[in-house]
This record gives structure tokens, sequence and C-alpha cells, in this order.
């Protein structure tokens, strides 16, 4: 059993193999055939039992030279046979090999206490990924500024390693809790061979049993162990061949348009972000490589000594009680095998794959693997994480340099991330001792017994995990970090250099961070409003990103596909939306327009006053349907029957109220109607579509359906359809409703609405009367969707909230047209005459007010009145209030629309409408985007070609009668006899400007030439 490895590794990268006499591999074998090293003196003198010194030889090919054994001989070599020994018994056996073992395991401490052995050579120029060699490298800054995320790799090693031993002089090293181990495995072995300790022979055979078969297999040796080795290894050839598609089992990401991270799809498992080794800190992996594992790229892929160390103090125990797991079997046990026991059988097939593995992939790539896929906690799986959830980093540029989070990490950060993954339950660091910070070092939970604080083996007899549970986990953390630290210091490496100040400030960096819990929790982050936060950030369109992606395109399991998905979102305008919409429901809040300051100076929460306990808003860019925000709920975590926050309203069916009139008046438009044609605003019958009225007006009606607005008493008479639909009156958009078509004659309506985006409406039997004031449920995507096509000057772009998908190697698999080319499904002069009503805020002064209302912007309140504000309200009715109340609206640049009222469809009070409330967050969303998007200070909507203005008949809202001067015609307010002799006044005069209220208004509005109104 007293035989050599050679090392891993030469100076031009090509990994060592054992000279092998058996030719090429069958398919389905270990894989590329091992090849012989170049030079044996490129070998590193090794002593050993069968070496005095001088170059290693390895094995001829051709077996062991005349007169020696080989192993597993049981004759001589070349015809030097030797008489089998007699049988010996189990026990004999046992004892024999026990000796052997812990002989040669002296032996090699003996050889490792040389200097020569603590400088390890320098390491091979790394080769490209197998899997990666596809992978673009980081080309600057993306079309959303992003620059290089995940873009490239390129495997390879750290730098080279530059031995730092023994110590210059006037230099001291600390003797970490390493040396203290190696000691007193020492102490043990010796004991054991002298025969101080009993000797337990079923464990000493199994020990024996699992140390002759794995050398047997890993050696390539005839028998039952290269059988067994061999078969088991093909057994798990689609495990070892699936590590490559590692980097695509990772979580999908979702990023808003400028690059912050919005989302992690982890589902209910952990966070996990691959990143190729060229952007792993070299910090991280000389940290993890000094603690873990430091022959590791020595070895090939098992550690034999350190196994032998194990197994003694197991036999010495009784039990499988010690790891000595290098870091490719940590690999092998956490990806392949999914083992974490320490079972004798579990070592031996994570001994045979781990070996399997170097053969397979090159060191550089199984350390990338494991730095990716080690856990650091439960719910954090590989570096980047860690570094994201523990400490708050994120991916970006620093100093000039695209940088992911863990490469931003110091040494005691990187210090402490290779201290947890030895035992997570143990060291992992954002347990406290104290509830809030700072916590003093004399505060900490002390598992130590008296006198050994950061001595190995000397935890409190009875700590156990009830004590993980309960206690701070400050001294554990410390004490691992502190190990790392001076383990980093004796051993150092090519490509950073740690002096001895560096590392007392990394020391005292670790405590700082303890004392003051600067390690933060998973809850802590999620609440952060660091760019990395990535849980529920936007969660209502995120929701419905991941639907889209499965709906449209078939995309399922995001959790673990590895995408990262670049949406429309404006994280900054979406937080700002939530926010409006928590202070108006939920606050005191400042009202300049409407306000009574009943509470302190302030208006009184909606919540409060006016039952209104939810909100929602949308925002489209109608240039291009770029959704910009998407906010579902007034608070996604309240499940709370009248928000249930995580249903997203802005994707749900709810009444528009009279937000849903400019639809039907836009088909009418389409149909030759334009803003100065005259309506009826008088008591009018719908036979056969139900209702009835008691009104005295309205009883010849009969049980026919009566319209009626918003105060059933009002009868305005007869004016334009700029003034009727700015003042919101219901009788004359039922009056147009009859005239674009409902029921049996709705198909040109139906279609309509399906051209501007409106798909909830399943056929034109669902439309009747009353669908022209809201009654049909629609989401308010789909209105705000359809105003954006009023704003684009009749274009519609269908809403879209993706731009780009990469999968897990940064190939782009999808990208969205910068300017997609959108669908003219309105003429540009009938989108044009919407608009004009709608940013008339003279036309709706009766209803509204002139300059106290929210939906425009006014010089006297400093707001840039030169913008251009087109807007619309809507109140749906309720049994004893509104159920919803709107405001949606657009400038030249951005369409948005804010709802407001309960998730379960209560009545909010009956003096709330439209304006209040959800006009205020419209306006003030408004003035956000103006600053925060550079807005001009002047902007209107572009008059298309071919447009007009005339006046028109004040009886007809046709051409004036012939020989009429042109000017000089003007509309007198004549509300019908009942409504005047109403007590009160029953009536409005809707010609109301600056403040004033003229008796006369010519009905002077826009046409298209070629399309004059006919002579009366």
């Amino acid at each position: 059993m007293g035989w050599d490895m050679p090392p891993d590794g030469y100076d031009d990268g090509t990994p060592n193999r054992w000279p092998d006499n058996r030719g090429s591999r069958a398919p389905g074998g270990w894989g590329t055939p091992p090849q012989p090293p170049r030079d044996a003196a490129m070998l590193p003198s090794r002593p050993g039992p069968n070496h005095a010194g001088g170059p290693f030889q390895p094995p001829s090919p051709n077996g062991p030279p005349p007169g020696q054994r080989g192993p597993g001989d049981q004759g001589g070599g070349n015809g030097d046979f030797r008489p089998r020994p007699p049988r010996r018994t189990m026990a004999e056996l046992a004892r024999h090999a026990a000796r052997s073992l812990s002989q040669r395991f002296s032996d090699f401490m003996a050889a490792a206490r040389a200097p020569q052995f603590d400088a390890r050579p320098p390491y091979p120029n790394a080769q490209p990924s197998q899997f990666d060699a596809q992978m673009p490298p980081p080309s600057g800054a993306n079309a959303f500024g992003v620059a290089g995320i995940d873009q490239g790799s390129s495997f390879g090693p750290p730098p080279a390693f530059t031995p730092n031993y023994p110590p210059q002089a006037g230099t001291t090293k600390p003797k970490g809790p390493q040396a203290f181990r190696r000691s007193r495995t020492r102490l043990i072995a010796q004991k054991w061979r002298q025969s101080r300790m009993p000797r337990n022979p079923l464990v000493y055979a199994a020990t024996v049993v699992f140390l002759v078969t794995l050398a047997v297999s890993m050696a390539g040796g005839g028998g039952f162990g290269a059988y067994y080795a061999v078969s088991y290894y093909q057994l798990h050839t689609p495990d070892i061949q699936a590590l490559a598609n590692l980097k695509n089992q990772t979580n999908s990401v979702i990023y808003d348009r400028n690059g912050t991270t919005i989302a992690v799809l982890k589902g209910n498992s952990e966070f996990n972000f691959y990143v190729p080794l060229s952007q792993i800190s070299p910090k991280v992996q000389w940290a993890t490589l000094d603690i873990e594992n430091r022959s590791f790229y020595q070895d090939i892929g098992i550690d034999f000594f350190a196994t032998l160390r194990a197994a003694t103090v197991d036999a010495q125990k009784g039990s499988a009680s010690q790891g000595a797991s290098t870091i490719t079997q940590q690999l092998v046990k956490n990806i392949v095998l999914k083992d974490s026991t320490k079972a004798l059988t579990r070592k031996l097939n994570e001994a045979i794959l781990a070996y399997g593995i170097t053969q397979q992939y090159t060191k550089a790539q199984i350390l990338e693997m494991y730095l990716n896929t080690v856990y650091y906690n439960g719910l954090y799986k590989g570096i980047e994480a860690a570094a994201r959830y523990y400490f708050h980093l994120s991916p970006g540029v620093v100093n000039g340099q695209y940088l992911m989070a863990n490469q931003q990490m110091d040494w005691a950060q990187a210090a402490m991330m290779a201290a947890v993954i030895n035992n997570p339950t143990i060291y992992h660091p954002d347990q406290y001792s104290c509830s809030k910070a700072p916590c003093q070092q004399s505060q900490w939970d002390d598992p130590f017994q008296p006198g050994h604080t950061c001595d190995t083996n000397y935890y409190i007899p009875d700590f156990a995990y009830s004590w993980y549970s309960v206690h701070g986990h400050e001294w554990l953390a410390y004490c691992r970090s502190r190990a790392v630290l001076d383990d980093v210091l004796q051993y150092q490496g090519t490509g950073i250099h740690m002096t001895q100040a560096d590392h007392d400030q990394a020391v005292r960096e670790l405590q700082d961070m303890l004392v003051n819990q600067k390690i933060y929790t998973i809850d802590t982050y999620s609440k952060s409003t660091d760019s990395g936060s990535a849980l529920d950030l936007a969660p209502h369109f995120v929701d419905y990103v991941v639907q889209e992606l499965a709906n449209e395109w078939g995309v399922s399991a995001l959790e673990t596909a590895g995408l990262k998905i670049y949406t429309t979102l404006d994280l900054n305008l979406n937080n700002y939306i939530q926010q409006r919409l928590k202070y108006y429901i939920r606050s005191n809040y400042q009202n300049p327009w409407y306000g009574n300051g009943a509470c302190g100076g302030l208006d009184c929460p909606l919540s409060t006053t006016s039952n209104a306990n939810d909100g929602a808003g949308v925002a489209i860019d109608q240039h291009n349907g770029d959704i910009l925000a998407m906010v579902g709920s007034v608070d996604y975590s309240d499940d709370s029957a009248k928000v249930r926050g995580k249903v997203n309203v802005a994707d749900s069916p709810r009444s528009m109220g009279s937000a849903f009139k400019p639809l039907i008046y836009s088909a009418a438009f389409q149909m030759g109607w334009t803003p100065g044609t005259m309506l009826h605003d008088v008591p009018i019958c719908f036979p056969d579509d139900g209702g009835h009225s008691d009104q005295t007006p309205a009883k010849s009606c009969g049980p026919h359906y009566v319209p009626t607005n918003y105060d059933a008493n009002f009868f305005n008479g007869t004016y334009p359809i700029r003034y009727m639909l700015g003042n919101s009156l219901n009788i004359a958009a039922t009056e147009t409703m009859a005239f674009a078509g409902y029921g049996n004659y709705g198909q040109m309506t139906y279609d309509w609405l399906q051209r501007l985006g409106v798909t909830a409406i399943k056929s034109p039997n669902d439309l009747t009367v009353t669908t022209a004031l809201g009654t049909a449920e629609i989401p308010l995507l789909q209105l705000t969707g359809a105003y954006s096509v009023f704003a684009d000057g009749g274009v519609r772009q269908p809403p879209r909230a993706i731009l780009r998908v990469e999968d897990a190697s940064g190939n782009v698999v999808y990208q969205a047209p910068q300017q997609p080319k959108g669908a003219q499904v309105m003429s540009p002069q009938a989108a044009y005459m919407m608009t004009s009503i709608l940013t008339d805020n003279k036309a709706r002064a009766q209803d509204f007010g002139y300059t106290q209302n929210p939906i425009h912007f006014e010089a006297a309140r400093g707001e840039p009145a030169g913008i251009a504000l087109a807007a619309k309200t809507g109140t749906s009715s309720g049994p004893t209030g509104p159920k919803d109340i709107l405001t949606v609206g657009y400038s030249p640049f951005v369409t948005f629309g804010a709802w407001i009222g309960n998730a379960n469809g209560a009545d909010m009070a009956s003096d709330i409408i439209g304006v209040a409330g959800a006009g205020y967050i419209y306006h003030d969303v408004m003035m956000w985007m103006y600053q925060h998007y550079h807005w001009p200070d002047v902007a209107q909507f572009p008059i298309p070609q071919d447009m007009a203005r005339g006046y028109f008949n004040c009886d007809t809202g046709l051409a004036p009668y012939q020989g009429s001067p042109a000017g000089g015609i003007s509309c007198t307010p004549n509300p019908p006899s009942y409504a005047i002799a109403c007590k009160p006044w029953c009536s409005k005069i809707l010609y109301k400007l600056d403040n004033g209220f003229p008796k006369t208004q010519p009905d002077l509005d826009w046409y298209i030439q070629g399309q004059e109104p006919q002579v009366s």
C-alpha cells in the first residue's frame, strides 16, 4: 500500500495522468486515456517510503522492475516469483494494516514539515473551459448601461502560488488551529501504533477494506476493486457530464431597464448566481483553498493522507466522526451524490467519482463549479449569492471597472465566507447575541471552555443544536475566520499579498462587523433599498413577466433556468407610484386642490375618510409600448380583505367608470363625428334594455332603461361633445354608444375595442348601452394601453415588458426591437380630436374647476403649464357608493393610469369621485416624470395634416345655416324647462371659462379637411 501518486498539473496546463498499459478505454469508460508525463525531470522531488530522494519515477507501463513487487502483485514481476505467505487471521491482518497505515501517515507528516512542501509549485496556465469556450467576453456597456454581467468566462486558477515560508526575520507567524490539529492527530497515530489505545478489529477491518479497495481502484488495479470502481463511475457518468451544465441550473434574474436587479426567481429553493472563475475574487479563492484543501492543485481529487488521518480518528472513536474531503470530493458529495453522511461506503464512492472528475475537468473548472455550488447558508448557494446577501453588495462599476458582488469583498469578508463553508450551521455569522448593535465582544455568547477561546475541540461539552438555535454565533464565526486569515498570511499566493498589517486590519474589521452587526440576514436584505435587493421589488410586475414568459414563450422552471431577463420597468418610477399610493391612502396628506385640512391642516387618509384602502398604477411609453411601471396594490404583503396585496389589480378586470367613455367617443370620431357634434342631455329611453325609471321627466319610458348623470336630477340641454365628455355626462355617452352599436349591432364597436387592445370583452353580445359608462370590466393595463393609442396619434404599440433575454452563458436569446413598428389602428385626425378634448381644461371647468384641479399643470403653482396633459376620470357605482375611482391620461411622452378602491369590491364613501385620490396620484406621477425624465417646459401634441377648425350649428352640430356669418354664431345654454323649474337648480352652464359663466359660446371646433360638416 505504500505507493505515491504524481502531482496533477504541468507548466503547459496539461494534467498529469497515470501511464496506462491498457490502451484506449472503451466508450463509457473514464474519459481520456491517461497520458504519461513529458519529462520525468519536471516532477518534483518527493521523499516517501520507496523514495530516498531524487526525481519521482512513475510506475513503468510494463510493470515494476525485476525484483520489485508491483501494487497488488502476489507474485514477482518479470519472473521474480515468490511463494504466497500463509493466510493470516482477520485480526492479524487488521493489526498489520493499521501499523502500516500509521507508519505511512507518520512518515508523511514528517515529510510535510519540510519547507519545500509548504511551497507549492507554480500552477499551470489555465486552459479555457470546454463548456464555456463559446462564451463571449465582456464588451463594454450594453443598451441598459450594464457592462459585462456574466458575459464571459475564462477558467483559470488563482495566480500562480508564491511561497512565503519560512517567515522572514523579524516577523511572527501566528499558529492557527490547523497546527494544533496536525499535532493532535500525530499523537493519536503514535499511540495507536504503540498499542496504547484499545483496538476495535471491526472498525480496523472496515477501514482497511475501504483503503485497500480505494487504493486498488485509483491505481487501476484489477479484481473486484477495479470492477466496482469502473462500474460505479459508469453508473454516474451522466451526473459527471451534467456538471458542465451547472451554470445553466442557477436562478433566473430579472432586471429593470437600468440594469437594477428587481427579482431573483428562486422559488422555494436557494439563491444561486453562477459566475465564471475569472469573476471570482482571488481573495475568495485563496482563502477557500488555504482553509479547505491546500493541496488542491496537486491532488488527484483525493487527499490520501487526510483520508488516513480521518480513518485513524474514526477508528479511535469507533465511528465516522471526521471528514477528509477535498474540494473535488465536496463537489461530488453536494452535486452528484447529495449525501452528507460520513459512512465509509459513501467516502469510497465519493473518492471514485472525485478521481474521475479530475480526469474529465480541469482544476480551474472544478474550483469554479465548487465556489458556485457550495452552500454558505441554507438559502445562499455559491459565493456570489453569499456576497450579495450577507454584505448587501451588488454588481456594478467600481473605479471604472465592472465588478461582481464577490469581487468587491475585502479580506475580512472573504475570510468569513471561506469560514462558513466548513459548517454553515455553526459558523453562519448573522445570528447575534444582542437584539441590536452594537454588541461588544464581552457580550458575545461564548461556547468555549474557560481559557480556551478559539481553541479547536474546546467547545462546551453540551454544545448542541439547541445551543446553535438560540445563542449568538459571533465567537464561532470570528475564530474560524481568524484561522482563515492566519492560513492566508502563512501561505500567501501570487496575485495577492497579505502583510502582517493587512492581517491585523482584517482581524479588526472582523470584530467590527460582528460588534456592529454588518453581516445581514435574509429578512433585512429583502427590505433594503440597495440595488441588489432581489426579493420583493416590483413584485406585481415580476409576476406579470413570469406569466408572460410562460404563456407567450413557453418558458417554465425559471428558478433553475439561469436566464437574465432585462425588462422595460423603471424601478425608480415604480417605487414612486407605490409610495404615493401609500401616502394618499394611509397617511395625512397635503391637498392643494380640494383640501379641507381636517387632520391638523392636512387631509385625512382616504382609507379613513372614504373607505378607500387599495390602489394601483400603470405607466406606458406610448411610442414603443414599454411598461415603465406596474403597481398592483398598495402593499404586496397586506393580505387583508380590502387589499389582498398579492392580487395585481393593474392586470385584473375592474369597472372603469367614465374613464371608458373616450373609447366609445373615439369610435364615433372614426365614423365621422367631431368634437363639435351636438348631443342632448335630456331624458332618453332605451327600449328592451332593462331597468325602470320613476323620474318625473322620464315616466313615459316605463320599464325601459333611462340613463342619468352622476347627479340623477341634472339635465343640461344641448351641448357639443367637447363639453359633454369634458364634464363626463352620462346621457350623451349612451347616445354615442347607440350610434357606435351594441348587442346585435355591436360588431363594429367590438372590433374597434379589439383594435385598441381591449381584449377582456369577449363578444359583441357583451356590449350594452351602459358599456359606454364603464360597466364592462377590463384591466387598468388594457385601458391605459388604449389611451396610449390616442397619445401616439392613433398608432398602437402593444404593451411590452421584456427587452432582452440572455442565457446563463450570456448569449442573447431574445432582443426586442429598439423601435417596434406599431399598427395605425386609428386615424391621426380622430386621435387628435380626442386629445384636443382631454387636454382642454376649460371644457371640464364646470365640474373640476379651472385652476383648482389636479389633472393639469398650473403655472400659478409653479408647474410647467406649457406641457399638455390629457386626462379623464372615472367612477363606478355601487349600492351605496363608488366601487372604483380612476384617472387615466397622457403627456406627449408617457401614458399613465391610476386606480383607487377596495380589492374585494366594497363600496367607498358616496362623496368620492375619480378626480380625488386617483387624480392626485396622476398629478404627482406626471410631475415626477417631468422632473426625472427632464421633459421640456413646453410640449404639445402635434396637429396632424388635414385638420381644420370651423364653426358648427349650435342646434345640429353640422355646418352653420346658409348665409350665417362665420364668426357670429353663439350657442346659448338651453336646459329643459323641467330642469329650470327644479329647485335647487337641476342644470349646469357648461360654458365656464376662466372662472366666469358666459351665457354664450360659439361652437368652434376641429374637423378633417375634405370631410367638412354638411350645410344644415
